[in-house]
């Protein structure tokens, strides 16, 4: 009995401090882990949602879906290295409407712009349009 009673009062005895440090994530290289986490929080600033990497799309037109940081001012989309087409803002979104697209493969890219002379480019996204809607069966 007196060993458990022990063992409550040490862990009574602790400070928040102690049992928030134990919680934090422990990385043993925190040098690289610091250098991989910077870069995956700039490419998430901004990222192509729809369609996703490999998708096939189909019928005459395509909503292209970007999310980005809420410090976005505003957004831009290229396909197949074209120019840069703005896209509109609507439930917390980016989106850019594609029409009259040739079937086969593409690719395209979204860039955010923030204060400032910051932009920021989301990676290349690859796809396929259909010719014809696909039929089910």
């Amino acid at each position: 009995m007196a060993i458990f009673s022990k063992a409550i009062k040490n862990r009574n005895s602790e400070t928040t401090d102690d049992r928030e440090a134990s919680l934090k994530p422990r990385h043993r290289n925190s040098k690289s882990q610091d250098g991989a986490d910077a870069l995956k929080s700039e490419r998430q600033e901004v990222r192509i949602a729809y369609p996703k990497e490999g998708e096939i799309i189909s019928g005459p037109r395509y909503a292209f879906q970007i999310g980005t940081i809420p410090q976005a001012i505003s957004v831009e989309i290229s396909i197949d290295g074209g120019e840069w087409k703005p896209c509109r803002e609507s439930l917390g979104l980016w989106w850019h409407d594609w029409e009259n697209f040739n079937g086969g493969a593409h690719e395209a890219q979204a860039r955010i712009h923030k204060d400032g002379p910051a932009i920021v480019f989301s990676e290349v996204r690859r796809f396929i349009a259909a010719k014809e809607a696909p039929t089910r069966q």
